[in-house]
């Protein structure tokens, strides 16, 4: 994404109530994680470092039974936009 259509994207996130864009999330959220790890173990670790509701919704929601890498779940967040 270039540079100013990030800097839209980011203002679009925030203007609709988001703070943190997905990269943020996956960052602060998914901290301790070990890839590959199943939804189950994606859902725990982001609970136990105290992610959002939507964010753990949308894990939950996602049509994925695991994830390999960080930017998997960068995606799956940036679905719930």
């Amino acid at each position: 994404m270039e540079p100013d259509r990030f800097s839209e994207h980011v203002n679009e996130l925030r203007e609709r109530g988001m703070q943190e864009t997905p990269v943020d999330a996956t960052r602060k959220y998914a901290q301790g994680l070990s890839y590959p790890a199943n939804k189950e173990t994606v859902v725990q670790v982001l609970q136990r470092n105290g992610a959002p509701d939507d964010v753990i919704q949308a894990v939950r929601d996602a049509d994925k039974p695991r994830w390999v890498a960080p930017s998997d779940l960068v995606i799956t967040l940036r679905r719930m936009i």
